[in-house]
């Protein structure tokens, strides 16, 4: 379906949403969350940064089985150009991880971020519209943790499931900053239950560069330095499990491109509860400059080191998080990076 269609379709029930009687109230949810972070780079200072996050969610019933939704998202902090990956200041635009600062000093935005329709019908959810999505676990894409313009897609995603397979389908237009760079992704995953304990699940995917003016077929990797494959329309093949024994649990997921060259990514990890309010992770990963779909892995292109996490839930609404990330470049020479970020939230 064309992005045009797809979006004349949610304007029209916007603006129509104001002569609507609901059959029930508009419903709010959300969430406040202040972090700290500070990056080290080898060959570079170090970067400290405090920042501000809160999402406003809402639903509204429009007739039987059909809902629209929507979000509003925003985020301050004290040091622009340290906030790569969120918000992008007065510029909005793709970076080296995706969608990263562009330029401008702005520390503050907000947004109408995403908005469109749910509809539900035997077991099936329908959602039509701009939204955030994550696919095969967040190794080959992950948009979930980003705020604002220009950082989400408009399409259709459908998810349900088939005895004890959970399936999901999509079909979206990423809307990005600038001319040529409303790229398309497509993707169908599965997920079934072999074991109570046992889980195993497949994805395919493709992703379609919009090369616009730059011509022919052949697209650039995140990193400047790799040479381009000589394909716009790269696959994406990956295979996943997860294993829960007791209070821990391990997992894995391995995924392989189309592309001719570094076309590999992986994670792995483990996770235990210690008890209902505490719990670590530690998740190994590789994404090389074409393993995933254009720099937008929940973990970071060319890249290899590990994620290390620990949560306190305090109560049902409040969390505190300990995050910390050592990895080595892969296409850099080899320098080191770190990020470590105290993380409390609250949700409503």
């Amino acid at each position: 379906m064309k992005k045009t269609l797809i979006m004349a379709l949610v304007v029209f029930i916007v603006l129509g949403v104001s002569a609507i009687a609901f059959a029930d109230p508009v419903t709010f949810s959300g969430s406040l969350a202040y972090q700290f972070r500070q990056n080290t780079n080898t060959n570079s200072a170090d970067q400290d940064n405090s920042i501000f996050k809160f999402t406003l969610n809402g639903s509204a019933k429009l007739v039987d089985n059909v809902s629209l939704y929507f979000r509003v998202g925003g985020e301050t902090f004290n040091n622009a150009k340290a906030a790569t990956g969120d918000f992008n200041g007065r510029t909005y635009g793709v970076g080296q991880y995706g969608v990263g600062y562009v330029g401008g000093n702005d520390k503050n935005n907000a947004a109408l971020d995403q908005f469109g329709i749910n509809y539900t019908k035997s077991g099936w959810n329908y959602k039509v519209g701009r939204q955030a999505t994550t696919i095969d676990d967040g190794l080959l894409y992950d948009s979930s943790g980003f705020f604002g313009r220009y950082a989400f897609a408009d399409g259709v995603t459908a998810s349900g499931k088939t005895g004890n397979t959970n399936i999901t389908a999509l079909v979206l237009q990423e809307d990005r900053y600038g001319q040529n760079n409303d790229n398309k992704l497509y993707a169908l995953s599965a997920n079934a239950n072999v074991t109570d304990n046992w889980n195993i699940g497949a994805t395919f995917a493709t992703y379609h560069f919009n090369n616009g003016s730059s011509g022919g077929n052949a697209h650039s990797a995140v990193w400047a330095s790799i040479a381009p494959i000589n394909t716009s329309s790269p696959n994406y093949l990956s295979a996943n499990t997860k294993y829960t024994f007791g209070k821990a649990a391990i997992n894995g997921t391995y995924a392989k491109t189309s592309a001719s060259i570094e076309n590999k990514a992986y994670d792995y990890g483990i996770s235990y509860n210690f008890d209902p309010k505490n719990s670590v992770s530690i998740n190994p990963f590789k994404v090389e400059a074409y393993g995933d779909m254009n720099g937008m892995t929940t973990f970071d292109n060319g890249m290899k080191g590990t994620y290390y996490g620990f949560n306190h839930q305090f109560d049902k609404a409040t969390v505190l998080n300990f995050f910390y990330k050592d990895e080595t470049g892969l296409y850099d020479g080899g320098l080191k990076h770190t990020s470590f970020r105290t993380t409390i939230s609250y949700s409503f």
